[in-house]
């Protein structure tokens, strides 16, 4: 322990008082064997650099890195770095100084047991032999001898999953991730210790079953989303550090029938170690939805999309128009519930303050346009404190008819007039 320490000492004082911080155009232009090998001060720095973008400014930076590790290969240091972290070079470094002196984050502390009377050296099994082998060929590229491991493991070891993981990775390095599903499968099924296998799995599922669907909230059946999200909760368990599984956890937990306590769990630290992430608060809004209705979804729903709030860019489009969805639904059933003209005035109104936000789609400016033309009509048949239904009087079922009949609608509008009358129909 007082190696660590002292080494640990070192790495600090070489940062913070001898040599000092590399300025960031110098550091990010570092080749490999130089970084490694030629500058004492590359490693500290880097760990620094990757806690600041991972912890600093209340996490606000957490994608920046992979962004710019993605941009570096065919731009400019300066450019990159601008794009992803929006700072200048310059203004990088003193941001990273400020960070190391007083910068503030957040910290988990978790009870790990000691397992060191437990440990025993021995020689590898044949199985981590076998599987050792094939990675190895598998990070050289040689494909054909990480698939020659890999069968030999599935032959002599079928209820290994090693085995099936090894095949499942060569396919995917093919650029076959298809052919690599059933491996995936099965290397789940025989309880894989492999995080990104559990990933995988869940992934096929949600790719498959949300091909199509009128609503984020609609994807899947509530059997699907449990199974998927017990994967990706598998995943996380194993310390998965892929940033899609909070993603697809996020998806799956917005179509359960319920939330568990693993569930809230797993928001509770969302919100706490992603704190400007939309995915807690739009599962939340969802959640909301089903239990209470629109009203108290509404507000939980407008600060996961607002634009404080980091959403990935395929779910952000999806997650509004969900909301437009929940804003059609309550407003269909305001007017079919309404059995006076009282009640049938404050729909109207709640119709009007729709059709007066500025941030609608066009699709939704559209849709409440066409749904104000036909109240109007529907009111011409309500007599002053008469029930609103009379025999001539429109329905709703006319109104959602009306869009399908009419050649001018758009498909999403037809779609949402479709999925409007299998409710009424319900």
């Amino acid at each position: 322990m007082e190696r660590r320490s002292t080494k640990l000492w070192r790495k600090q004082t070489l940062i913070r008082d001898s040599l000092g911080l590399r300025p960031l155009r110098e550091f990010l232009a570092l080749g490999q064997d130089e970084a490694i090998h030629g500058d004492v001060r590359y490693y500290p720095q880097a760990w620094a650099f990757v806690h600041f973008a991972a912890f600093g400014n209340n996490g606000a930076h957490q994608r920046s890195l992979s962004d710019l590790a993605s941009r570096i290969r065919t731009e400019p240091v300066d450019a990159a770095f601008k794009s992803a972290f929006g700072m200048s070079l310059e203004e990088g470094d003193k941001a990273l100084r400020t960070y190391l002196k007083r910068g503030k984050y957040s910290m988990a502390k978790i009870d790990i047991p000691d397992r060191v009377d437990s440990f025993v050296v021995m020689p590898a099994t044949p199985i981590q032999v076998q599987a050792a082998l094939g990675r190895l060929a598998l990070a050289t590229r040689n494909m054909e001898l990480a698939l020659h491991h890999a069968n030999r493991l599935i032959n002599e070891h079928p209820n290994d999953p090693k085995g099936f993981e090894l095949r499942a990775m060569v396919k995917f390095e093919g650029n076959d991730p298809e052919a690599g599903r059933e491996d995936v499968n099965r290397a789940v099924a025989l309880d894989s210790q492999d995080a990104g296998m559990h990933v995988m799995a869940a992934q096929f599922e949600l790719t498959e079953r949300m091909q199509n669907f009128a609503s984020l909230d609609e994807a899947l059946s509530p059997e699907e989303a449990r199974r998927v999200a017990d994967r990706v909760i598998r995943a996380l368990e194993l310390r998965s550090i892929e940033p899609r599984a909070f993603e697809m956890l996020a998806i799956s937990l917005m179509n359960v029938r319920e939330l568990t306590t693993t569930d809230e769990g797993l928001l509770e630290v969302m919100e706490r170690f992603m704190p400007k992430s939309g995915l807690p608060a739009l599962v939340r809004s969802v959640s909301a939805y089903r239990q209470s209705g629109y009203h108290q979804a509404r507000e939980l729903h407008a600060l996961a999309c607002s634009p404080e709030r980091e959403l990935p860019a395929s779910l952000r489009t999806a997650a509004k128009s969900m909301g437009e969805h929940w804003l059609f639904d309550k407003l269909k059933d305001a007017f079919q519930d309404a059995e006076n003209t009282t009640e049938f005035d404050a729909a109207y109104s709640e119709l009007e303050t729709a059709m007066a936000t500025p941030e609608n789609s066009s699709n939704l400016t559209s849709t409440l346009r066409r749904m104000n033309d036909q109240v109007v009509k529907w009111r011409k048949h309500l007599p002053e404190g008469a029930p609103h239904r009379k025999a001539n009087t429109p329905t709703l079922e006319d109104y959602w008819q009306s869009i399908l009949d009419d050649p001018q609608s758009s498909q999403e509008e037809r779609d949402n007039a479709q999925r409007a009358l299998k409710r009424l129909i319900r």
